[in-house]
């Protein structure tokens, strides 16, 4: 009767302890007859087998065990896992080494992977291969040793996670000259304030002409520059400007006295140098007309 009430006593907490883990304490080698099943995930090995020295899982199905590296996944559909490889120490991984891969299926939906295990605060690369053989690479850091990576495009598709970052470097290719920065600098061409316009403005060789309203631009960039402005019967002038920013120049015309022609020395716009001495002329003759009739 004694032996009947120690018995009572400790079945509930055998059951208990059941119910919360199932573990292996030797190494035991899994094939694909095996099956896991954790909450709507079915986990299996392929055909060649795996060797784990450890599997357990909780009672609430949320999570499993090989080894040292928990799978806790979140799946709105069945989902199927299939451990390939596990390394047999994660956490010391180094130089890009292989630690883990698995094939996952499901119908469709967003799933969280959550794999722990690993070294924290460290890269690792999770590529997905899908069933037509193109690769897919994300980089995730762990953070408490947990590994978290999503995915919602669903064929059957090879998770295969290295240490480190393998995604291919960019081919630096050509080395690419610095670009010189350039600033519009606007230049106005006035004469007595007035815009003048169709002025022929040449700055490094580059001829322009200014609009009806005595502009024109250029793009230059940082330095000093001769502008160069010219108009018939006004004359040449230059300036001296030197570029640091985007700004407008004034050029008022007032050529050197030694640059002016006839027009420009007396001053009267509109007028070329022949019809201003054909109009002196003809008041000349006309006051001459005049003088002689007065005589008379």
């Amino acid at each position: 009767m004694k032996c009947k009430k120690i018995f009572l006593f400790f079945l509930p907490l055998g059951i208990m302890l059941i119910s919360v883990t199932l573990g292996v304490s030797a190494d035991v080698n899994y094939d694909d007859s095996t099956i896991f099943n954790i909450g709507n995930e079915n986990y299996t090995f392929p055909a060649s087998g795996i060797t784990f020295s450890e599997v357990a899982y909780n009672e609430t199905g949320s999570w499993i065990r090989f080894n040292n590296t928990d799978f806790n996944v979140t799946s709105t559909n069945p989902i199927n896992i299939s451990v390939s490889y596990l390394n047999s120490n994660i956490p010391s991984a180094e130089n890009k080494e292989k630690t883990l891969e698995f094939d996952a299926n499901t119908n469709s939906g967003l799933v969280y992977f959550n794999l722990s295990g690993f070294r924290s605060n460290t890269k690792y690369t999770v590529t997905r291969t899908d069933d037509s053989g193109n690769e897919y690479m994300s980089v995730y850091e762990t953070s408490g040793g947990i590994l978290r990576f999503t995915n919602d495009d669903w064929s059957t598709g090879t998770f295969t996670i290295h240490q480190g970052d393998l995604t291919p470097e960019e081919d630096p290719g050509t080395p690419t000259p610095p670009t010189t920065k350039e600033y519009l600098i606007e230049i106005y061409v006035n004469y007595n304030g007035n815009p003048l316009s169709e002025a022929e403005v040449t700055v490094s060789n580059d001829e322009t002409l200014t609009d009806q309203e005595g502009y024109t631009s250029y793009m230059l960039p940082e330095g000093n520059y001769t502008v160069y402005v010219y108009k018939e019967t006004y004359g040449l002038i230059k300036k001296l400007i030197t570029v640091t920013e985007t700004e407008t120049i004034t050029i008022d015309y007032n050529p050197p006295e030694e640059e002016k022609d006839f027009h420009d020395r007396f001053d009267l716009p509109g007028f070329t140098g022949v019809e201003l001495t054909f109009t002196l002329s003809l008041f000349i003759l006309i006051g001459y007309v005049f003088y002689r009739k007065k005589e008379r």
